[in-house]
């Protein structure tokens, strides 16, 4: 396990989810369900895009239904992603 990438991907993605919830990055608890963040499948759509761009993969468009926290992704995108 690439420790170091799951730790840019889990920064990634909060800070992504601050912004786009209006929320600070602190409150952003990477053990809880995007569900909790009232996530959307529009907006888990669009979120998978950006992360797509951002790590340059493409990703499946069920991802973060399959790995529904932001720990649980950082860590299955650090064990499969090649960068």
């Amino acid at each position: 396990m690439n420790t170091e990438l799951q730790e840019s991907i889990e920064t990634w993605l909060i800070q992504w989810m601050a912004d786009e919830f209006s929320l600070n990055a602190d409150e952003i608890e990477p053990s809880h369900t995007f569900i909790k963040y009232e996530m959307t499948s529009v907006t888990a759509t669009v979120l998978a895009a950006d992360l797509e761009n951002w790590l340059g993969c493409r990703l499946s468009p069920t991802l973060l239904w399959n790995y529904p926290t932001i720990e649980a992704l950082a860590q299955h995108l650090s064990e499969t992603t090649k960068t």
